[in-house]
Parts: C-alpha cells; sequence; structure tokens
C-alpha cells in the first residue's frame, strides 16, 4: 500500500586505520635494528619512547622516522623494555588525536 517499507539497513563500520608494530629490535645488529611502525590510513603522528622508569628518552614529530635505539642524546638504550606511544591523525578522524600505546623489547 505504500505506507511500510520493508526494506533492512544495517550500518557496518569500515575501520580505515591499521598499525603494525614490532615488539622486539636488535639496534647493535645488521638485521632487525630499528622500531618502524608500518600504517594505514594514518596521516600524521608523533613517537614519543620511554625507559622502564617512564622518563621520555626519544621523540620524533614524524613517526614514519622510526627509531634506531639510541637516546636523545646520542647514547644506545641499554637492553630491556620500553613503553612506544604514537599521537596520531587518521583519514577515519583527521581532526582529533587518537592514541596507540605498546611496549618494546630492546636485544644486544
Amino acid at each position: 500500500n505504500g505506507l511500510c517499507d520493508d526494506t533492512a539497513l544495517q550500518v557496518l563500520p569500515v575501520n580505515r586505520v591499521s598499525l603494525y608494530a614490532p615488539n622486539a629490535i636488535t639496534p647493535l645488529r645488521d638485521d632487525n635494528n630499528r622500531f618502524e611502525i608500518v600504517t594505514q590510513g594514518v596521516l600524521s603522528g608523533e613517537l614519543y619512547i620511554y625507559n622502564r622508569e617512564g622518563l621520555l628518552i626519544y621523540y620524533t614529530p614524524d613517526y614514519t622516522r622510526g627509531w634506531n635505539g639510541v637516546d636523545q642524546n646520542g647514547r644506545t638504550c641499554l637492553q630491556g623494555n620500553y613503553v612506544w606511544k604514537l599521537i596520531y591523525r587518521a583519514v577515519d578522524r583527521p581532526s582529533a588525536d587518537q592514541v596507540e600505546v605498546g611496549t618494546l623489547l630492546v636485544i644486544h
């Protein structure tokens, strides 16, 4: 009769952002010597690396530069656990900061 709509509508979320971050690096060896976050759908981002005491030891305003296991003073970091934080802008929310945090093991 034209008064009822029989169409079903289901909204499916589409994940436009993906991040891959390694969980270990070996900065004093030839292979696997950089921490680099591989992304899809990320427009820009800042990378922070913290030591186990929570002190910031590395920062870059361009996350694509990665980290080679050296602190801000040019010293190779000790073997152990570190925390990384990525603050980024993505294609699905370009006007809002988003945050991802993870851990990283540095092996000599």
